[in-house]
């Protein structure tokens, strides 16, 4: 009947009577929708739909079953979503021109969020590849300089030795000889 809410596409669901009331209500509260909080928004939807059903005769949301061309009744749930996602549609465009802001406006606020997150992800980058640097083994030489370690009884840790005297008076024991226990004596124990 006229108070009905149809679900669908075409011209027919379009301008049936009961989707142009639904479309009307949706208009008159959007503008409360999206000014108020996010916890109250849903009381927009309940209202809307309850004062569907309350119409003499009473108002129903149907769908058109594909097989048998009847039409159904949806449920509240249905109902409900149908109604919040007609009070969202077009509300960032109502939210701009409630605070006065034109397109231009709006493209140069999202180009700033957009540059901001650009910059935060550059900086965390920029850590994470500074962090495993920070992260190598440091042996000081005599000077109190710090320089990265090397394996000992390798040839890069002879080479260092040859190129830097100061640190000959370090023991260097030969990588086979790492290995082995130390012994005191004949080894006899």
């Amino acid at each position: 009947h006229e108070n009905d809410v149809l679900s669908g596409r075409g011209n027919f669901v379009n301008y049936h009577s009961g989707n142009e009331h639904f479309r009307s209500l949706v208009k008159k509260h959007k503008i409360a929708y999206v000014a108020c909080p996010k916890p109250e928004k849903g009381r927009f939807s309940r209202l809307i739909v309850d004062e569907i059903r309350a119409m003499r005769p009473a108002g129903r949301f149907l769908k058109q079953d594909p097989t048998t061309k009847l039409w159904f009744d949806i449920g509240d749930k249905k109902a409900l979503d149908k109604t919040r996602q007609a009070l969202r549609e077009g509300a960032p465009e109502l939210i701009r021109e409630l605070h006065g802001e034109t397109d231009d406006d709006a493209q140069q606020q999202q180009q700033q969020q957009y540059n901001q997150q650009d910059h935060y992800a550059t900086q965390q980058q920029r850590k994470s590849s500074a962090a495993p640097q920070a992260q190598h083994s440091m042996d000081q030489n005599s000077h109190g300089m710090y320089r990265p370690m090397q394996p000992l009884g390798s040839d890069a840790a002879a080479a260092s030795l040859k190129q830097n005297p100061t640190l000959s008076s370090r023991r260097v024991i030969p990588t086979a000889a790492a290995h082995e226990p130390l012994g005191y004596g004949d080894g006899g124990g």
